[in-house]
């Protein structure tokens, strides 16, 4: 990542009076501070390139339509204190540029804000990307309606603490990380995910004690990451035992949450394969495919690895 950044910042100084226009650099730039988990610095960058790629007609009727579409929705936050507020580059006409998928621009604006414990500010621009959705994108593209669909899971979840998590692995971020970022990754989550047993989730003797259904979402999404992660790093061993350890949350399961079951599945049964556990794979997998009506659906992914799990089944007999 170290490498990627010295690059990105040569070929910038290398543009002199062009680096800011420089726009797809700039958003390399933003996601190396990003992943590296420095919000304001990825902020900053962010915030640069939406001024660049979104009309000036969206912030100045931002908060307007922020506020109805929160009303609409149901959704509990103040828009009206100063807390809202925030400077915005005016750009010119001529220096606006077009970006493919402002959707995944959008939403790391909203986790940068998450993070930095800018509560408001994160609901604006979490729901933002509604509007983006249907009035400024550039293509609808199968990422783009992935990012939509994901804001309206969390439009419903307890917290938004596993967001930025959740948009890494669905923007495919996962994969560009070095292995020690992932350990630090699961780190945090093994944290959390003991947390949220002990304060909402806690079982006691086979049964669900202080159950607080609403955070199920959150322990199957640090589940899924820490999963992946282990499965990328070639511990499939691990990566099966958090699978094993979630299996009985994932009883629970609603349909707000079905989602994070089938990738979990997946990934249990590409881990399942490696470990030479065919009969257990197949399984696994076909459960995830009969979660097909899913939103963030890999359907196609599962019948692949099925495929692969079915061919060695059959070398084996």
């Amino acid at each position: 990542m170290q490498d990627s950044y010295c690059l990105i910042t040569t070929a910038l100084s290398q543009l002199k009076e062009n680096a800011e226009t420089a726009t797809y650099f700039k958003y390399e730039l933003g996601l190396h501070y990003f992943l590296e988990s420095q919000w304001e610095m990825a902020l900053k960058v962010f915030k640069g390139i939406a001024a660049q790629c979104l009309p000036q007609k969206f912030f100045q009727t931002q908060i307007m339509e922020v506020q109805g579409l929160a009303k609409t929705l149901k959704v509990s936050v103040n828009f009206i204190s100063a807390k809202c507020e925030e400077e915005i580059e005016n750009v010119p006409i001529d220096k606006m540029c077009i970006l493919p998928c402002p959707a995944q621009l959008t939403i790391k604006i909203a986790c940068c804000y998450f993070n930095m414990n800018q509560y408001e500010l994160g609901m604006k621009w979490l729901l933002s990307i509604i509007i983006i959705h249907k009035k400024y994108s550039n293509f609808q593209s199968k990422a783009e309606e992935e990012i939509y669909q994901l804001v309206l899971k969390y439009l419903n979840r307890s917290s938004m603490k596993m967001l930025t998590y959740e948009s890494c692995y669905f923007m495919k971020h996962l994969l560009k990380l070095p292995d020690e970022k992932l350990i630090t990754i699961q780190e945090e989550l093994k944290e959390y995910r003991e947390s949220l047993i002990q304060n909402h989730l806690k079982i006691k003797k086979g049964f669900m004690d202080n159950f607080e259904a609403s955070y199920i979402g959150d322990y199957l999404s640090s589940s899924l990451i820490i999963l992946a992660s282990h499965f990328l790093m070639g511990e499939t061993q691990q990566a099966c035992r958090i699978f094993e350890n979630a299996e009985l949350y994932m009883l629970k399961y609603s349909e707000q949450n079905n989602y994070l079951v089938h990738h979990l599945e997946y990934w249990m049964g590409r881990a399942l394969m490696e470990e030479r556990r065919l009969d257990e794979a197949r399984e696994v997998l076909k459960s995830s495919m009969r979660k097909k009506n899913c939103v963030l659906n890999i359907s196609n992914k599962v019948k692949i690895v099925l495929s692969d799990v079915e061919f060695k089944r059959s070398g084996t007999t």
